[in-house]
């Protein structure tokens, strides 16, 4: 058995929205980003996300060491710390700042920000999507999960 298979299971309430591109149903949920700046990324290959408690860690040390809140600058340059670390996916994709939730079944990734690249509302992001089936990647094994929706 290989480490995707062993990981525990989430249920959570969520939604279904059809894919723009294919048209079939997506079901999908929602983390609310509670202290943001939080550091999550998704995968470049699939819909798995990066949320680990030792990244917020990082952030909640830097606004320590500068006794007030980090520019948004300093934010971007931790956010690329954090991705030079990240783990591989086990299908071999990467964790990126600007990859965002994809179709489950055509792969198109949904347009971020209405295909506006700008920093600070990704690094300010209040919400994490979540489509059915993803990893949601932790510091350990122990802390990663799998999401499954139930609409």
């Amino acid at each position: 058995m290989n480490f995707t298979e062993s990981l525990r299971t989430e249920e959570r309430s969520g939604w279904t929205l059809n894919c723009p591109f294919c048209g079939n149903k997506i079901l999908y949920t929602q983390l609310s980003n509670w202290d943001a700046p939080v550091p999550f990324f998704y995968s470049n290959e699939n819909n798995d996300v990066l949320l680990r408690d030792g990244d917020i860690q990082k952030v909640r040390e830097v606004h320590l060491r500068c006794n007030e809140f980090p520019s948004l600058s300093k934010l971007k340059t931790l956010w690329e710390e954090i991705l030079i670390d990240a783990p591989e996916t086990p299908s071999g994709g990467t964790f990126s700042l600007w990859s965002n939730v994809k179709c489950p079944h055509c792969k198109r990734e949904m347009p971020y920000n209405n295909g506006v690249r700008d920093l600070n509302v990704r690094i300010y992001d209040p919400k994490v999507v979540l489509i059915d089936g993803a990893i949601i990647w932790g510091d350990e094994p122990a802390k990663s999960w799998r999401v499954k929706v139930n609409p």
